[in-house]
């Protein structure tokens, strides 16, 4: 066991002479992240209250307050739509097409959902105004030839014939209560200024596939959508007047979904997904859009459809097989790996196993790996790793990076840094387990979990 340790030792001593924190070497690439099975993802309207991500899959809605590394079904019924709108998250629920109904996202109600309303039968798409009001829109036929719009009042709602004949699939609003809907046939977009119960058309030739209403909309009245699948127009008056603004961006690639920086307000920034998982950027004038340089060319089979931007500038999207996120990917030939077993007494790095005397543990949802042996998977030595005894506290050194933990503080210093980690490093039979995520990542390495074999793995660059 000494020769092995000190063999161990050797290795990573040569690891540790070509490793680095920088990730320069390494490039942006989508990572599956969640679920095997068709998903779009949305996100909270209060995430930075609330933390919400919803995943609907195969119409079982999801929820992650974790930016998507654990998710919980939220919604006991079948979810047809899900619908962002006014700052809300509402969904279309039912055991059927025959008894549906329309809830609203609300955390503090059992169950997180207020139900709003009962929905027309055979409604496959809704908006909620600012009013309470709600616009339902359905096919009047089985083969979806002519579409009946119905509305419905609150307090009672009470459904209603809107009496407009020239509506389509595509339904949408606006915070002060404008709602849209596009003609089939001509795809021309109509507007009602009065809860649905007259209609104009507006001054558009776009097929409009879906709507995107600015953050600052109370201020800048700009509506975005996606056109004729390929094209982003702007309106910079509530959606009366359209102009296409989509420049550099791949030509002939349908476009899937747009998303808000989440700090918008003060960077403009739009960001594009195309089906096929590349990501672009524009600000402001959404002339000139760059590529985010998003590597998917890999990706054969899956075909994107929904689009999260997240503080930090963490990308998620939704896709034919699952929820994938933007990773730092490094490739085979310059990274290290290190393999943990939850309840397993050996570790794996790269094509090696190696022992340790006790086994990683799960407790409050994290994943607890023993101190000495973590720092050995980050490519440290023992000259390395540092344990103050009477302060109970473990002191990491790579490079020009430092690393300080104490066993029950949720302190996490990095270059003397204090950052506050959601759980705390234990002490069991004798030995400091470390929370593995936070101490790997804060020497930038990527942390994964591998649910099927109950494992989790660290990943750097040499």
């Amino acid at each position: 066991m000494a020769m092995k340790r000190i063999v161990a030792s050797l290795v990573f001593l040569v690891m540790l002479c070509a490793a680095g924190t920088c990730t320069a070497n390494a490039e942006l690439r989508w990572s599956k992240l969640a679920f095997d099975a068709p998903s779009k993802i949305y996100v909270s309207p209060g995430y930075d209250r609330d933390h919400g991500l919803f995943a609907l899959v195969d119409k079982h809605l999801y929820l992650s307050i974790d930016e998507g590394k654990t998710w919980d079904k939220t919604a006991s019924l079948p979810v047809w739509l899900v619908k962002e709108e006014q700052r809300n998250i509402y969904t279309l629920q039912g055991a059927d097409q025959d008894h549906l109904a329309i809830y609203k996202y609300n955390p503090q109600v059992e169950g997180g959902w207020e139900k709003i309303c009962d929905a027309p039968t055979g409604t496959v798409n809704f908006t909620v105004l600012p009013s309470g009001t709600v616009i339902a829109v359905k096919p009047v036929y089985a083969h979806r030839d002519q579409w009946l719009l119905q509305r419905a009042a609150s307090p009672h709602y009470y459904w209603q014939d809107t009496g407009f004949t020239s509506a389509g699939e595509f339904l949408a609003s606006t915070p002060d209560g404008y709602v849209y809907t596009r003609e089939d046939g001509t795809g021309l977009i109509s507007q009602s200024t009065t809860d649905g119960l007259s209609w104009d058309e507006v001054n558009s030739v776009l097929k409009s596939n879906r709507f995107y209403i600015s953050p600052e909309y109370s201020n800048d009245k700009i509506i975005l959508s996606i056109t004729n699948n390929r094209s982003v127009s702007v309106s910079y008056d509530s959606g009366e007047h359209w102009q296409e603004r989509m420049t550099d961006m791949m030509s002939g690639k349908y476009l899937a979904d747009l998303a808000f920086s989440p700090a918008y307000g003060s960077d403009r920034t739009i960001y594009a997904l195309d089906r096929e998982g590349h990501v672009f950027t524009a600000v402001n004038t959404l002339v000139g859009w760059k590529s985010y340089d998003v590597s998917a060319d890999y990706i054969d089979s899956c075909e994107f459809n929904s689009l999260v931007v997240l503080p930090g500038d963490k990308i998620l999207a939704g896709a034919s097989d699952g929820i994938y996120e933007v990773i730092n990917y490094i490739p085979p030939a310059q990274r290290a790996q290190a393999y943990f077993v939850i309840g397993k007494n050996s570790y794996t790095i790269g094509q090696n196993d190696w022992l340790m005397d006790t086994a990683p543990f799960i407790d409050s949802d994290r994943t607890f790996v023993p101190l000495r042996y973590l720092a050995y998977a980050l490519g440290m030595s023992d000259d390395d790793i540092h344990w103050d005894g009477t302060k109970n506290e473990a002191t990491f050194t790579k490079n020009k990076t430092t690393v300080k933990v104490m066993v029950g503080s949720r302190t996490l210093t990095v270059n003397k840094q204090p950052s506050t980690m959601d759980v705390t490093p234990q002490i069991r039979d004798s030995r400091v387990f470390l929370p593995a995520r936070w101490v790997a990542e804060a020497f930038e390495a990527n942390v994964s979990w591998d649910g099927q074999n109950k494992s989790v793995i660290i990943e750097y660059v040499k």
